[in-house]
């Protein structure tokens, strides 16, 4: 079942009616219940931290991380984009080694076209992919989109008591929780060498 957190709105018992499949489920050796979904704070408070129905349900989990520096190399070889090593550092400076992001190049087109093409114009694909994917993971995201602007403006990390005075968020479950919360998904990768 992908992108399992949006079946899942507000008032709609879908949990509760997905907890009573699952029941089930686990009883028939030729049924394997997969269920994933980009919204990885969702997924962690109401499937790996379910206290009701769904409590202790989960039997693995799959960590899908981005390409590293070298498989973003063999993804452009891939799809016959010739940049040279220079221009794919800058790449996944700018993108990371997010596949759907890098699948948006042209090989006819240099990397500073690529980026105009896909961040700065008019119409550009991935012009409001910041806003758009915190909403998306979080619902009402400014606290989240602070505690990430704040630790991007530390490249060597942030003790908990500092970043909680920065914030203005006290330290606290209310920290912990948005902490836990920005680490899951994308995000954990985003940040986590700076954490």
């Amino acid at each position: 079942m992908d992108e399992f957190p949006w079946m899942s709105t507000k008032n709609s018992y879908f949990i509760a009616a997905f907890a009573d499949f699952w029941a089930w489920a686990v009883t028939k050796k030729d049924i394997l219940v997969i269920i994933c979904g980009s919204a990885g704070s969702w997924m962690i408070k109401n499937i790996f931290k379910n206290r009701g129905s769904l409590y202790n349900r989960v039997t693995s989990r799959m960590e899908l991380s981005p390409f590293t520096l070298e498989e973003v190399a063999q993804f452009l070889k891939a799809k016959q984009i010739n940049y040279n090593t220079d221009a794919i550092i800058k790449l996944y400076m700018v993108m990371g080694g997010i596949p759907f992001y890098l699948d948006q190049l042209d090989p006819s087109e240099s990397l500073d076209q690529a980026i105009d093409r896909l961040f700065f114009r008019k119409k550009a694909v991935l012009k409001l992919e910041f806003d758009e994917l915190f909403v998306s993971l979080f619902g009402s995201s400014r606290t989240y989109e602070h505690i990430v602007k704040i630790l991007s403006e530390h490249a060597y990390g942030l003790d908990r008591n500092t970043l909680s005075k920065l914030s203005k968020i006290s330290s606290g479950g209310t920290l912990s929780n948005n902490i836990d919360e920005t680490r899951s998904g994308w995000i954990y990768n985003a940040i986590h060498t700076t954490w």
